[in-house]
């Protein structure tokens, strides 16, 4: 008996409309996807204000805002001793 085995695997590319400061971004790639998502879902997306095209996930792990808190930490540390 010869057992096959297909794996099956989807890439998916979200797109997402926004608008900042009354100027309408359209089909700008968002860097992430969750099964969970459908179209029309809103989702949060955070942007850099000298170039909102560049965009990021709204959805923070645990470990991106330990990371954020421990620069900041480090960062204020290292202007007092300087």
């Amino acid at each position: 008996m010869i057992l096959y085995f297909q794996i099956i695997s989807f890439d998916y590319t979200v797109y997402v409309n926004y608008e900042i400061d009354g100027k309408k971004y359209e089909n700008v790639e968002y860097p992430g996807y969750d099964s969970s998502m459908k179209n029309g879902d809103d989702v949060t997306v955070l942007y850099q204000s000298s170039n909102p095209d560049n965009i990021a996930e709204g959805n923070l792990t645990g470990n991106a805002v330990i990371m954020i808190v421990a620069g900041a930490a480090f960062a204020v540390i290292g202007l007092a001793m300087g």
